[in-house]
C-alpha cells in the first residue's frame, strides 16, 4: 500500500487513516455509523465525479458515506444506499501533500474528525481548524484484494439469521439491521466521469383485485417499474433506456427478501426519494425537492394501505417533508393540505407514549403551524405552534442536547405567528429564547441563528428600538455572507430588515442602498423560480418604495409601489387566501405614494385604498377574527382617510381615522412599546 499525494484523489479502493490518531475508518457490521478501527480492514472506493466531488463507498457493502441534510459540528457520519457528494481537499501541496480534509459541499465549515483513538469511536464533524485530528490520509489498496465477506463465510451466518427472522416492519423502518445488496456504481475509466445510474419513476399502484395472473390488476403485489412498463405502455415512456448493471454478489439475498416481502423494495425506493428530497431542499433546489418527495408520498400511500403502523409512520414523515417543500416552493395551499393530512394521520395512529412526549407529533405540528401561517389562518397557526413548543419544551427538559434545537425552531415559528397578528412583545420573548438556544451551539446552526436574528431585529423595528435591531441584523447578514449561495433568500430578508431599521434611525441613504441590494438579489432568484420567490420580491418593492420616498425620489417610489401591486395581483390569482394580505399592504402603500406624487393623483389613491379596505373585510370573514388583521386594516384605514381628506370628504376621513385609532388603542393596552408610535400617528391624523 502507498500514500496518495495528488491534488485530486484518483479513482480506486483505499484505506483511510486519521493523521493524528493513527486509526482507520471502518464500518463493522451490522451498524451503519462510520467509526475508528485499529487496523485497515474496511476499504472505501473513491470515485471522482465530473463536478470535482467524490463518492465515498464502503467495501464490502457498497453503501455511500452520508450525513444529515444540514450538517453541523458533532453530527456522526453514516452510510446509505443513495449517492452523496463530498469534497476532498489537499491540506497543503508543500508541507502536507499526503493529508486531506473531507467535508460536505453544503457546509465547508465542518469536516470529518476523530476525537480519540479508541476502537469504535464514531467519525464525526468538527469545525475547521488546523488540528490534525481533522486530517486524513489515503492508502491505496488493490482491487484484487479479497473481500472480507468472501474470505470469511462465517461472517454471513448472523446476517442470514437476521433475514430469516425479520419482518417487513423491521426492514422498512431501518436498514441498519441488514446488509442490503451491494449497489455497485457503473465504473468508467479514470479519465472519464463515472456513469450515472438513472432512477425510474415509482410504480403505479393497482387497485384491481388479485388474481392468479401477472398483469396489472391481476396481482396483489407491487410491480417493479420495468415489469409494470411492459404490461402498461403508458409507463414505458417515463423509463430510462435499459441498463444492465453488474450483478450483486448478494443478489440471492435480495431475491429472497423481495420474494417474501414485495413491499420492501418499494419502501426502499420511497426512502431514497425521501432522502433525496431533503438533500435537494437543503441545496436550494425547491421544485426538484417537491417532485422527489411527491414520489415518496405516492409509494408510501400505497404501502400504508396494506401494511402496518410503521408504514403509516413513514408516510407521515414524508407528508411533513412534502409540506415544507411545497411551502418553500410557493404552493401554500398544497402545503397546508399535506401538513393537515400528516398531522391527522399521526393522531389516528396514536403512540404508546402520551402526546406531551411525542417528538413526531411536535414536528408535524410545527409544519402545520407554518403552513397555516402562510395561508393566513393566523389564530389556528398560533394554536399549532404553541402545542409544538409545549411538547418540545418537555422533551428538552429531559434531553436538552437532543431536543433543544427542535425547541428553538418551534419557538421561531411561534414568534412569526405572533408577529403576524401584531403581538410584538410576546413574539420578542419567544424569539429571544430561540436565539439563546441556537447560541448554545456555536457553528452548528448558523442558518437557523441568522434567520432568528433577522426576525428579532424586525420585531425591534416595530418596537421603535432601531439601534438595537441594527446590531442584530448586521450579525445576521455577516452569518449569511459566509454561507453557501443557496441561502440567498435568507440574506434578502435580512437586508429588508436592515433597510427598515436604517430608515428608522435616520440613515436614509444607507437604507436605499441596502434595499436596492435586496431587490437585485431577489430579482435574480425570482427570474429562476418566480413561484417560490415572487412574494418576497413584492415585499422588497414595498420597502424600496418607502425608502425612495424618504429621499423624495417620488417617480421611482411610485414605480416600485406599482411593481409590488402587480406582483401580488399575480400571486392572488394563483392562491387568493395566501396572498391577499400582501396585496392589501401593497395597495395601501400605493395609495400613499399616489398622494405624494407630482401631480397628486387623488382618485387613483382613493381607489387603491378602497380596494385595500375591501380585502380587509374579506380577510376578517375568512379568518373569523377581526383582530387577526387589525394592523393591516388600520394601515388601510389610514391610507383611505388621507385620500378622502384630500378628496374634500372630511367627515368620511374622520370616521376612518377614528376606526384606525380604536384599533391602536385596543392593542396598545397589551403592547405599549410596540404601538405607542402608531397610536401617536393616528392621533395626529385625527387632529389634522
Amino acid at each position: 500500500m502507498s500514500f496518495i499525494q495528488d491534488d485530486n484523489i484518483p479513482n480506486g479502493l483505499y484505506y483511510i487513516q486519521n493523521v493524528s490518531r493513527k486509526s482507520w475508518i471502518g464500518l463493522p457490521q451490522p451498524q451503519k455509523e462510520l467509526c475508528a478501527t485499529l487496523s485497515p480492514v474496511h476499504g472505501w472506493r473513491i470515485t471522482l465525479k465530473s463536478n470535482n466531488k467524490y463518492d465515498i463507498q464502503s467495501c464490502p457493502g457498497g453503501f455511500f458515506a452520508q450525513c444529515e441534510p444540514r450538517p453541523k459540528a458533532g453530527n456522526f457520519l453514516f452510510v446509505q444506499p443513495e449517492h452523496f457528494e463530498w469534497v476532498v481537499k489537499q491540506v497543503s501541496e508543500v508541507s502536507a501533500p499526503d493529508c486531506y480534509w473531507i467535508y460536505p459541499s453544503e457546509n465547508p465549515r465542518v469536516m470529518w474528525s476523530l476525537r480519540d483513538s479508541e476502537e469504535s469511536t464514531p467519525i464525526e464533524f468538527a469545525l475547521i481548524e488546523s488540528n490534525q485530528k481533522n486530517w486524513w490520509m489515503f492508502k491505496l489498496a488493490h482491487d484484487d484484494e479479497p473481500d472480507p465477506f468472501i474470505t470469511n463465510p462465517g461472517a454471513m451466518t448472523g446476517l442470514v439469521d437476521q433475514l430469516q427472522n425479520a419482518n417487513i416492519e423491521d426492514l422498512a423502518q431501518t436498514r441498519a439491521n441488514i446488509v442490503s445488496p451491494r449497489f455497485l456504481v457503473l465504473l468508467s475509466t479514470p479519465t472519464h466521469p463515472p456513469a450515472v445510474r438513472l432512477m425510474p419513476n415509482p410504480p403505479t399502484p393497482h387497485s384491481a383485485p388479485p388474481t392468479a395472473g401477472g398483469t396489472p390488476g391481476s396481482s396483489g403485489r407491487l410491480l417493479h417499474p420495468n415489469k409494470a412498463a411492459r404490461n402498461d405502455p403508458s409507463l414505458s415512456r417515463s423509463l430510462p433506456p435499459q441498463i444492465n448493471p453488474p450483478r450483486s454478489k448478494y443478489r440471492w439475498l435480495e431475491r429472497d427478501l423481495e420474494g417474501k416481502h414485495p413491499a420492501y423494495r418499494h419502501e426502499r425506493l420511497a426512502s431514497s426519494f425521501h432522502v433525496h428530497a431533503l438533500n435537494l431542499s437543503a441545496a436550494g433546489y425547491l421544485e426538484e425537492a417537491s417532485e422527489s418527495i411527491e414520489k415518496a408520498v405516492q409509494i408510501r400511500r400505497h404501502i400504508a394501505k396494506h401494511y402496518s403502523e410503521i408504514s403509516q409512520r413513514n408516510l407521515v414523515s414524508s407528508l411533513i417533508v412534502q409540506s415544507r417543500c411545497l411551502g418553500d416552493s410557493g404552493r401554500p395551499a398544497e402545503a397546508l393540505s399535506a401538513a393537515e393530512a400528516g398531522t391527522t394521520m399521526h393522531r389516528k395512529i396514536g403512540n404508546n407514549e402520551p402526546e406531551r412526549s411525542d417528538p413526531e407529533l411536535a414536528a408535524a405540528l410545527c409544519a402545520l403551524a407554518e403552513a397555516r401561517r402562510r395561508m393566513c389562518k393566523r389564530v389556528e397557526a398560533i394554536d399549532a405552534a404553541q402545542q409544538s413548543v409545549r411538547i418540545f419544551r418537555i422533551l428538552s427538559n429531559t434531553d436538552h442536547e437532543t431536543y433543544s434545537p427542535n425547541l428553538a425552531t418551534a419557538l421561531r415559528i411561534l414568534s412569526c405567528c405572533l408577529r403576524d397578528i401584531g403581538r410584538f412583545d410576546q413574539a420578542q420573548r419567544e424569539i429571544q429564547q430561540s436565539v439563546d438556544i441556537f447560541d448554545e451551539h456555536p457553528g452548528s446552526y448558523e442558518t437557523d441563528l441568522a434567520d432568528a436574528l433577522s426576525i428579532q431585529a424586525g420585531l425591534l423595528y416595530y418596537q421603535y428600538r432601531g439601534q438595537e435591531g441594527l446590531n442584530l441584523v448586521r450579525r445576521s447578514i455577516t452569518l449569511y455572507q459566509f454561507l453557501p449561495q443557496m441561502f440567498k433568500p435568507g440574506l434578502v430578508k435580512s437586508l429588508i430588515v436592515l433597510a427598515d431599521l436604517q430608515g428608522q434611525v435616520g440613515y436614509v441613504d444607507e437604507a436605499v442602498t441596502s434595499i436596492k441590494d435586496a431587490v437585485r438579489i431577489q430579482e435574480e432568484l425570482a427570474s429562476e423560480n418566480p413561484t417560490a420567490h415572487n412574494e418576497t420580491l413584492g415585499g422588497c418593492y414595498i420597502t424600496l418604495s418607502i425608502r425612495l420616498s424618504g429621499l423624495f425620489h417620488m417617480t421611482d417610489a411610485l414605480e416600485a409601489a406599482q411593481n409590488s401591486v402587480h406582483i401580488f395581483r399575480s400571486l392572488v390569482s394563483q392562491c387568493d387566501k395566501a396572498y391577499k394580505a400582501g396585496l392589501m399592504d401593497a395597495l395601501g402603500n400605493l395609495s400613499n405614494m399616489l398622494l405624494v406624487s407630482n401631480p397628486v393623483r387623488i382618485q387613483e389613491a382613493v381607489n387603491a385604498a378602497n380596494e385595500a379596505l375591501k380585502i380587509w373585510q374579506v380577510l376578517e370573514v375568512y379568518a373569523g377574527n377581526v383582530d387577526d388583521f387589525f394592523k393591516e386594516g388600520a394601515c388601510a384605514c389610514d391610507a383611505m382617510a388621507r385620500s378622502e381628506a384630500l378628496n374634500r370628504k372630511p367627515g368620511l376621513s374622520l370616521n376612518l381615522v377614528t376606526t384606525s385609532l380604536k384599533h391602536y388603542i385596543y392593542v396598545s393596552a397589551s403592547n405599549p412599546k410596540a404601538y405607542s408610535w402608531f397610536l401617536a400617528d393616528a392621533y395626529n391624523e385625527q387632529s389634522g
